[in-house]
């Protein structure tokens, strides 16, 4: 599984992530302890307890550095869109699937469902449209109403698609979404 660029963070905690990373390939995530994670980061369970009070601090670092790396790839595709957002989301998550799947295989993937709204919010939409309201809360209902919606249908496609078979490209889901919207349009009052 390819480690996305973590060198801004601690050695210490870049450690520890890929220590997570690592036994989770072999363990499930509840039968790893502090002590054996510890060990694998090669470091002491003091340690451990002075960067993070449980495991999935690690496992929520990591997401957030993953999506800071998201940010970065949409702000880089050009002007923003909600075409090429939907077709950068699904390019992303196609370059970290290992990642997705590592995440399925140890029932862990409502961890990232739980926190992608504030995280997604924080370290994408902040980072490409500065001018939006500090947090999600603090938007407009009709904001908030529309980023849930899109966010909560992104996601739920991202876990169909990663239990499919045969997976469709980014470009076959962005066009069957779009094409949707456009069919749905001609049902609205």
């Amino acid at each position: 599984m390819t480690i996305i660029n973590i060198q801004n963070l601690s050695r210490c905690q870049q450690c520890f992530i890929k220590a997570l990373l690592e036994l989770l390939e072999k363990k499930s995530f509840d039968t790893i302890t502090i002590k054996e994670l510890a060990k694998k980061a090669d470091y002491d369970r003091k340690t451990f307890y002075r960067h993070f009070t449980k495991k999935e601090d690690i496992l929520k670092l990591y997401c957030g550095h993953i999506l800071q790396e998201m940010s970065t790839s949409i702000k880089n595709r050009g002007p923003l869109t909600f075409k090429t957002y939907i077709l950068s989301y699904f390019e992303f998550w196609d370059k970290h699937i290992d990642f997705l799947y590592l995440l399925e295989k140890n029932h862990l993937l409502h961890f990232l469902g739980d926190l992608q709204d504030d995280l997604i919010y924080q370290h994408v939409g902040k980072n490409i449209q500065p001018e939006i309201p500090e947090t999600l809360e603090a938007a407009l209902d009709y904001s908030k109403y529309a980023y849930y919606f899109t966010q909560g249908g992104l996601w739920n496609i991202l876990i169909h698609w990663i239990k499919e078979n045969s997976r469709n490209v980014p470009e076959q889901l962005t066009a069957h979404i779009l094409d949707y919207l456009k069919e749905a349009q001609n049902y609205i009052e």
